[in-house]
């Protein structure tokens, strides 16, 4: 058993702390190996606002710059202030059950509301989410890349939904195409 402490004073590369253990004993043909980490997460982040204009496109990024959403020009034909919500900690819901892992990026909220302070949940024309990710993250939580996609909580059957999602592994960016507003995790 080893037990330490570690103490961050910046972001590390990539977001995430990734460890490795080796042990090695004298029965055993080779060294066991195992790796893991943790995400690091900046906790002075917040929301996000941005507002819409029918007939012009807007676009919502978060604070750290990770999740991009792109609203067309025909989204809501009513004035919107839209904002993404940071979920620091995995609530209740726990994080999205993918080829039997249940593992996650980070979940976040996308929420909008119209100029009489009512939320709006439905769009007229599909919007465009976008989350990157680091080859460390990825590591950290021991997913490969070709398991990554989009998910969307469903509150009335109480788990989480599978978004198409394409991912872009050049630029390290999933991509799915939404018609409402959703706690999302990658």
């Amino acid at each position: 058993t080893v037990t330490g402490t570690l103490r961050l004073v910046r972001m590390p590369p990539g977001e995430a702390l990734v460890a490795s253990a080796e042990a090695t004993a004298d029965l055993l043909p080779a060294p066991a190996r195992i790796q893991g980490g943790a995400l690091a997460v900046d906790r002075t982040r917040g929301p996000v606002d941005a507002a819409f204009t029918p007939g012009r496109s807007a676009t919502l990024r978060s604070q750290d710059g990770r999740v991009v959403v792109d609203l067309p020009a025909a989204a809501s034909d009513r004035a919107l202030s839209v904002r993404h919500t940071p979920n620091r900690e995995l609530d209740a819901r726990g994080a999205p059950d993918q080829v039997g892992m249940r593992r996650s990026l980070g979940q976040f909220a996308l929420t909008a509301t119209d100029s009489a302070g009512q939320d709006v949940h439905q769009f007229k024309a599909p919007l465009s989410i976008a989350v990157s990710y680091t080859p460390e993250q990825l590591q950290a939580r021991g997913i490969r890349e070709a398991d990554l996609g989009l998910f969307w909580y469903d509150e009335s059957a109480q788990r989480w939904q599978p978004l198409p999602t394409d991912v872009d592994a050049e630029k390290r960016v999933p991509r799915a195409t939404v018609d409402h507003f959703i706690t999302s995790a990658l």
